[in-house]
């Protein structure tokens, strides 16, 4: 469920960021890398909040702990 949520709305940022000059079309591949790394890390015992932020940082970090809440 954890990974599906996460999945959903780094394909939504994406998305969003897609339109923007320097978008790199690599990014989804590497959202969805850090995505299973959060779920591994949830599934040893760290917070949802911690391991999203141990993956990821700034706006987008900000966006998925609201997702995930």
């Amino acid at each position: 469920m954890l990974y599906s949520k996460l999945a959903h709305a780094v394909t939504r940022w994406d998305r969003k960021q897609s339109a923007r000059k320097g978008y790199n079309p690599n990014a989804l591949a590497i959202y969805l890398g850090r995505v299973a790394d959060v779920c591994a890390s949830v599934e040893a015992g760290v917070p949802v909040a911690e391991a999203i932020r141990r993956e990821f940082n700034d706006r987008l970090c900000d966006y998925l702990i609201r997702e995930t809440a």
